[in-house]
């Protein structure tokens, strides 16, 4: 069974990091540049398993976006893993409180990364 992850992240180098990470896995990778596509690519494929969300993104926060998915009724049920290059406790805390599974630090670790993604997947399908 694929499992559907979309990743929101404006950095060309970190979306290649993941799609050589998930490469010759059941996982399938969607990918956006900013929030904005990002949220409309999610709205036009609900059946998203995963979610991995940039806090940092030019057009808007990853703190925004958690929350305009976790008040929507249609997407809501998609889990959200924060990935983010700063240590930003208090950020991390408000997506954790808002809803976010996890968070994972860049640069990736491809066993930290499908760790994350296994154990998240396990529960959501």
């Amino acid at each position: 069974m694929t499992t559907k992850v979309l990743l929101i992240d404006d950095e060309q180098i970190c979306i290649d990091s993941v799609l050589m990470m998930l490469e010759g896995t059941d996982y399938e990778l969607l990918h956006a540049f900013d929030g904005a596509s990002g949220l409309e690519l999610l709205r036009q494929n609900p059946e998203t398993n995963l979610l991995l969300l940039d806090l940092m993104l030019t057009d808007m926060h990853g703190v925004d976006i958690l929350k305009t998915i976790k008040s929507s009724e249609k997407l809501s049920h998609i889990p959200v893993i924060i990935q983010t290059g700063c240590n930003n406790e208090k950020d991390i805390a408000k997506c954790l409180e808002f809803g976010a599974y996890s968070c994972i630090f860049k640069p990736y670790k491809k066993h930290t990364l499908l760790e994350t993604l296994n154990k998240l997947a396990a529960t959501s399908h």
